[in-house]
């Protein structure tokens, strides 16, 4: 999602579950670990974590979504 930010967006497939769900709110926190974990592992460059997933290259939207994706375990 174009608008969203870089950690909104990974946190897209697991916002539903803990750590990034607690009761009926978001994490925030957990939001922003998550994406600095995916950030530094897959080599995402941006600007911020709180940047707009529109601003990033295709390189970097790419390497985004790989992270979100392959962090994740495969559902059956």
């Amino acid at each position: 999602m174009p608008d969203l930010s870089l950690a909104e967006n990974m946190a897209l497939r697991n916002y539903g579950s803990p750590p990034l769900h607690r009761g009926i709110l978001l994490d925030r926190a957990a939001m922003a670990r998550q994406a600095e974990g995916f950030v530094c592992e897959f080599r995402v460059k941006a600007s911020e974590l709180g940047a707009r997933k529109a601003t990033l290259s295709g390189r970097n939207v790419q390497q985004a979504v790989l992270a979100c994706e392959l962090s994740h375990p495969v559902r059956s």
